[in-house]
């Protein structure tokens, strides 16, 4: 999972990513102000960082997503699949702090 340093302002647009020694603990997505200031006073603003949407699957991965049922009340994305697969498989989350070139956006 590529994920940059977490600023507050921007979590209620992106999801934030809880991380312990490197890896996923928790995905909230697109929380509010007052939410992401409560995920700093819990977890500590170095443990925060926001979901850039790039990941790199393997194949146990995608073995859950076929499986992966999300509760009837919940969005089917992607994010929150792989936030329920890091409960119980290690993410390794990969810090960066450069810009993201997106090849499939149009030309400006």
């Amino acid at each position: 999972m590529i994920a940059r340093p977490c600023n507050r302002a921007e979590a209620p647009n992106r999801g934030v990513i809880v991380c312990d020694r490197g890896f996923m603990v928790d995905l909230v997505e697109k929380p509010d102000e007052s939410t992401a200031r409560g995920l700093e006073r819990q977890h500590g603003p170095d443990a925060l960082v926001l979901l850039e949407g790039r990941a790199r699957a393997d194949r146990s991965f995608l073995d859950f997503l076929w499986s992966y049922r999300p509760d009837r009340a919940m969005e089917a994305k992607l994010s929150l699949a792989l936030s329920a697969y890091a409960r119980t498989h290690p993410v390794r989350v990969c810090r960066i702090s450069s810009s993201v070139t997106d090849l499939g956006a149009p030309v400006p």
